[in-house]
């Protein structure tokens, strides 16, 4: 008797979860071409969440099949995301119920890679053998929402080419390395539930009730989980303009983060505005919070300090006037502010980046200054009992392989100068 792949088995124990996701109205309103860039989004959103969670535990997954079975090429995440992007202005909200029911697929992503990764070969299974789907979806929504392939089509437009090959040579992979009997019941389980998760999520994206209409963390950030946002559009417009005036001040963010840190910022920024509403101590201590996380993972907290400012006079700009809550957040961003020009006071953190631009043979670059500034903020970050802060920072700022030899001992060196003039007092400084 000839034995069923794995393909096989899964492909049978789905085949009416998946004709039931081809009959939701969102399918069907593909087909007719009358789909909605709001439930567009909607959809794309939601797969954003679950090949966010996926490919995250992929990429760190160490089980010799599952490594063999995945590849670089089959990633989708960015490209989901760059779709999303392309709509980040238009300010569309989510399905609530479609989020939830994607971040469980999510969740549950999560914890059977840590438990029996096998089983991510069943997500695999769903999300990349779609690519055929995508292919005929593809000239059916760019013909509904009048979009060119380079306008929000970077995800179905993919699976026009090398999509599909990459699924067909992942599945043979999968049917040879994937035989057990017990293991092939824990990568069918989780097919089906993740199957189960996209089903209710595109049940609910149409018709979609303005009750369940709702702006939610993962809007600006697949990543980002759950956390609360303002659900006043000029707030949010606000947070878009803070994010991209902070970026271009610092653009640290996106040569170290790229597409990933701006919406990291958006997102970030959306929940520094809920904290308004909160009292005076709770607010300070949130920010707190946020601030150590960041500069942990190579955000100074000047960063955070610059972005509260540039928010506020958002916000102000927006409000009919000086509004409390909006001066709550400028208190935050004063006390952050206030800490570094006590340990470093602006003059000389000019004078030390004057200094490294004379070291290095520069003029009015301001790569020095602002370098200065994320030092000096990390230093005094670390004294404050942030931990890692320094490393987190230098461990990219003075990367050999990406900046010249002379640019990262000059790095070192300011960083080693800080801690001692720290250490020492500002009163220890000469200019000479």
């Amino acid at each position: 008797m000839q034995n069923i792949s794995v393909t096989d088995i899964l492909r049978k124990s789905t085949k009416d979860i998946h004709k039931s996701i081809e009959s939701t109205p969102f399918a069907q309103a593909v087909l007719k071409k009358e789909l909605t860039l709001e439930t567009y989004l909607g959809y794309i959103r939601a797969l954003a969440i679950i090949h966010a969670a996926l490919e995250g535990c992929l990429n760190n997954c160490h089980d010799s099949r599952i490594v063999k079975i995945w590849s670089s090429e089959m990633q989708r995440s960015s490209l989901l995301n760059d779709d999303n992007d392309y709509f980040r202005w238009k300010l569309i909200p989510d399905s609530l119920s479609a989020v939830e029911s994607a971040l469980e697929a999510a969740a549950h992503i999560r914890k059977v890679a840590g438990e029996t990764p096998i089983a991510l070969a069943g997500a695999i299974y769903v999300l990349m053998g779609s690519t055929k789907g995508a292919v005929i979806m593809l000239p059916l929504i760019k013909k509904a929402l009048s979009l060119d392939l380079s306008s929000g089509l970077s995800y179905l437009s993919i699976h026009g080419g090398q999509g599909p090959e990459h699924w067909e040579s992942a599945a043979r992979v999968m049917n040879e390395l994937i035989t057990n009997p017990q293991e092939i019941e824990v990568v069918d389980n989780t097919a089906k539930f993740i199957f189960r998760q996209l089903h209710l999520s595109f049940k609910a994206l149409l018709p979609l009730q303005d009750g369940e209409k709702k702006y939610h963390a993962t809007t600006f950030n697949p990543e980002s989980g759950t956390h609360p946002v303002p659900q006043n559009k000029q707030d949010l417009v606000a947070v878009l303009r803070a994010s991209d005036n902070c970026l271009s001040e610092y653009p640290y963010f996106v040569y170290r983060y790229g597409k990933r840190g701006r919406r990291y910022t958006d997102a970030d920024g959306a929940w520094l505005v809920t904290l308004a509403d909160l009292k005076s101590e709770t607010l300070h201590s949130q920010i707190d919070w946020l601030g150590g996380v960041l500069s942990n993972r190579g955000m100074p907290r000047v960063l955070m300090a610059r972005h509260l400012e540039i928010l506020v006079t958002e916000l102000l700009f927006i409000s009919a006037g000086d509004d409390p809550r909006i001066m709550a957040l400028a208190s935050a961003a004063e006390n952050i502010r206030n800490d570094l020009e006590r340990h470093f006071p602006g003059h000389i953190r000019k004078f030390r980046a004057l200094n490294l631009e004379k070291e290095l043979g520069r003029s009015n670059d301001f790569s020095c200054f602002e370098a200065l500034d994320l030092i000096s903020s990390a230093v005094v970050d670390e004294t404050d009992g942030v931990n890692k802060s320094i490393e987190s920072l230098v461990s990219w700022l003075a990367d050999a392989n990406r900046f010249s030899q002379q640019w990262v001992l000059m790095i070192k060196k300011e960083v080693e100068y800080l801690k001692r003039l720290m250490a020492n007092g500002t009163g220890s400084f000469t200019a000479g």
